[in-house]
Order: C-alpha cells, then structure tokens, then sequence
C-alpha cells in the first residue's frame, strides 16, 4: 500500500482484497446515485472491478484508489443506463408503429377502432410508480402486493408473513411501506 496526496492505492497484487472489502459499501453507492437493484449493482461493481483491473494489468494506471473505482462505477452505471434507454425508445418506437399499422388494417378490412389514443402523462406516471415499487425492498413489495392486489385484511397479511406479528403491526408497516414508496416515487427524476 503507498499513499499518494494522503489518499490509500493498491497495486495489482494487493488489489483483489481490497476490492472484496468495497464491495458492500460500493454496492450501496451505486444504488443510492442510480437507484438500481441490489443484484444489478453488485453485477455493475463486478463489471467497473474488471475493467479497472484489466488498465492497472496493462499499465494505463499505477494504483487502484477507492475514489476512482467508485467513479468508474458510477460513469459505468450512467453509460449502461443510456444505452438502456436508446434501445427503449427504439424499441418503443417500433411498438407505435406497428400498433399503428395493425389498427389501420383492422380498421380498413372491418371498420373498427380497436385502440384508443393513450394518455400520455398517464403513461409516464404509470410507469415511474412501477419503477419507484421495483426499488423498494422485497418485504414491502409483498405487504403492498398481498393487500391491494390480492385484497387481503391486515390480520391475514399478519398470519401470511412471519416477520409481522399482529394486525396493528400490518398496518403500521404497510403504511411506512406506502410513504416509502411515495418518497421514492417523488425522487426519481422526471
């Protein structure tokens, strides 16, 4: 280990450890910054780790900073959620034409209009709330699922999971599983 400007880098031999021991606070970085699941941010740690390896293994850098291995996870992550994005709106696209294509044919051979034009902010916001639940964690995803969608009462969603113990608590934990969704919807950005 060498300090350089007060800050801790590693060389290649002593690398792998250290990068063992960031994984965990990374892993929370990334999820934070970018809002990925757990398992996408360890497979994007996993990523950024080879490839900051393969340049200190080639000679492009001398020494493996925390700091530098946490910026290329977090350029990483942008550069993937881009390329998400690009194929999305393609793919997208191709959705609204042939949507388009299939409804003037139907409506050329019977007459009828089979799709209505969607709301747009409508779609938007459907689609911010679903990413906001897949972020919250598995225990509130289940409590929300078993209750407005499976349409249960708070004393079978208590009987159902066994981390909750009675009724009140069911409703206690539902609804800080709301505000948290609320919250997480409120900070994706638009």
């Amino acid at each position: 280990m060498k300090t350089n400007n007060n800050l801790e880098v590693y060389t290649l031999s002593e690398a792998d450890v250290f990068v063992k021991s960031w994984e965990s606070e990374a892993v929370s970085y990334i999820q934070r910054m970018l809002y990925w699941n757990r398992e996408d941010a360890q497979t994007l740690y996993h990523d950024a780790c080879i490839l900051v390896l393969d340049q200190l293994k080639k000679g492009r850098i001398d020494s493996i900073a925390k700091g530098y291995l946490f910026k290329t996870c977090k350029n990483l992550g942008a550069n993937t959620w881009r390329n998400v994005q690009r194929k999305k709106k393609y793919y997208e696209q191709y959705c609204i034409e042939e949507r388009t294509r299939f409804q003037n044919s139907v409506n050329e051979k019977y007459g009828i209009t089979l799709f209505e034009e969607p709301d747009e902010y409508y779609l938007f916001e459907s689609k911010k709330a679903l990413r906001a639940f897949s972020l919250l964690n598995e225990k509130c995803q289940k409590i929300i699922a078993l209750k407005y969608v499976d349409g249960k009462a708070h004393k079978d969603i208590a009987d159902d999971l066994g981390h909750i113990g009675s009724e009140s608590s069911a409703k206690t934990t539902l609804s800080r599983c709301i505000k948290y969704w609320k919250k997480i919807f409120k900070d994706l950005p638009k």
